[in-house]
């Protein structure tokens, strides 16, 4: 079951090179005591320990998952996984490695505007006939992806991780399926997988 769950997950990452540290927010009303970062990438999942929290705002503390080129890709998805006062396990919202990037790159831009390429630029359209080759490799991967997840996430086998996530308190609003988007999907089956793995250490 755990190896199921573990290739279902591995269906939505795409393998490329990056290092960088994920900021992730975590609610002050839980008021966290230990907390372990969460690395979701086609290799499966990566804990990160001796991660550093600091205040942010009155509602969130900020937590920095650092991730090396050799932990992920741009598809990863990163979360934290923490302990409150009281003892509960939480998770934090889920945040992709692509969306650290564009946030780094929006606050550079800020900073230092460039100018505009010129529209008759050779180099440009040369650059924006590859950007529409790899949109449609994107494309097509995703469209792949999509049909695996269809064909494996289905009939006895979906039943069963409903019912796990039921037996395990981790329902939400919609049910489990593979028509519910990428990233909540992978999310879910990340806490499905948690929390076997929780339960077979403790019996």
């Amino acid at each position: 079951m755990k190896t199921f769950v573990i290739a279902l997950i591995s269906l939505l990452f795409v393998q490329n090179v990056f290092a960088v540290d994920v900021t992730v927010a975590i609610p002050t009303e839980h008021q966290p005591t230990k907390v372990v970062g969460l690395v979701v990438s086609k290799s499966g999942v990566l804990e990160k320990t001796g991660i550093e929290v600091a205040e942010s705002t009155n509602t969130h503390v900020t937590a920095t998952v650092p991730v090396a080129w050799t932990e992920g890709s741009d598809d990863s998805l990163v979360t934290t996984m923490y302990m409150t006062e009281e003892g509960e396990i939480k998770f934090s919202p889920l945040k992709s490695i692509a969306t650290q990037k564009r946030d780094e790159k929006a606050a550079q831009k800020a900073k230092c505007a460039l100018p505009a390429p010129k529209a008759n630029d050779h180099r440009l359209l040369h650059n924006l006939g590859a950007l529409h080759s790899l949109v449609d490799v994107r494309r097509v991967k995703r469209d792949v992806t999509k049909l695996e997840i269809s064909n494996k996430l289905k009939g006895d086998f979906l039943m069963k991780l409903q019912n796990l996530e039921t037996g395990f308190g981790l329902t939400t609003d919609v049910p489990l399926s593979a028509e519910i988007p990428p990233a909540e999907l992978n999310i879910r089956l990340f806490r499905i997988l948690t929390a076997l793995k929780a339960y077979k250490s403790a019996n």
